[in-house]
């Protein structure tokens, strides 16, 4: 009853208890109200590409992609292009292949240029330290506990990719349900940005996107705040990739980001 009566829900104990629901337009416009005096800035990923496309404290956003179309090197240029803090949860490559993607970015090097400076001996990147690297997969809830223990507190958390998360459930519909649910709930507990990479479903991949393409329960889109969607474009039988276009599926909010990324032949890892 006391808490009831006088705690905040921002408070970790509060969060214990039966949380009431009630709100009224009193509520809501003391929500506004905090949130424009907060005057808190989005991240404009849309700027790196003179397009516009805010996200807010609180938004999930997922990145939907087919395999082998660059999805963890375009998430490593935005981690490196925004500089705010960030917690990266990669589950796909080792530490290794991770910092030889990030130093080519930051360096503008080629692999042949990243093997022979490094087998010098000598470092090549600045600490940063407003970056924090996870390479072991949890449950959604557990990310909350791990920043917690460690004291950090990012804008930005990313996920490659969400598939690879725990769940207490094993067949895929439920699973891709949970782990959305429980991105979605770590967005507002944390007051963060969470950007994740989810898998295409096998229909999308053969018939086209939609708001239907991340794969998994339709709840999957539902849940999400924005949707984007890599398309990787080979023109030749060779398989390599000539451009990206990167789009938006879903956007609860008016903005739309449509655009082709040209990839940097000579530096490896830019995508511009």
């Amino acid at each position: 009853e006391v808490k009831d009566r006088f705690c905040s829900p921002d408070c970790k104990l509060f969060q214990t208890k039966k949380h009431m629901s009630e709100t009224s337009v009193d509520d809501l416009e003391a929500e506004l109200i905090k949130f424009f005096t907060n005057d808190r800035e989005p991240i404009n990923i849309g700027k790196m590409y003179q397009q516009n496309f805010p996200i807010y404290p609180g938004e999930t956003v997922l990145l939907t992609a087919p395999p082998e179309s660059m999805k963890s090197m375009l998430l490593l240029n935005w981690l490196h292009a925004l500089k705010r803090k960030s917690y990266f949860m990669e589950f796909e490559m080792s530490a290794r292949q991770i910092g030889a993607r990030l130093a080519m970015i930051h360096n503008g090097w080629n692999e042949h240029e990243l093997k022979d400076h490094y087998k010098k001996g000598k470092s090549g990147m600045p600490s940063m330290e407003y970056i924090k690297f996870d390479y072991h997969s949890c449950y959604p809830w557990e990310i909350k506990k791990r920043l917690e223990a460690m004291e950090f507190e990012p804008e930005v958390v990313y996920i490659d990719h969400c598939g690879l998360m725990k769940s207490r459930f094993r067949d895929e519909i439920s699973k891709d349900k949970d782990i959305s649910e429980g991105i979605m709930n770590l967005a507002n507990d944390l007051n963060c940005i969470v950007i994740g990479v989810w898998e295409l479903s096998k229909n999308a991949f053969e018939n086209g996107i939609n708001i239907a393409s991340p794969a998994g329960s339709f709840r999957v889109s539902y849940n999400a705040n924005k949707i984007l969607a890599l398309k990787p474009i080979r023109p030749n039988d060779s398989g390599v990739i000539e451009y990206l276009e990167l789009s938006t599926i879903k956007n609860r909010e008016q903005e739309r980001m449509n655009c082709r990324l040209q990839i940097d032949k000579r530096r490896t890892g830019r995508i511009e």
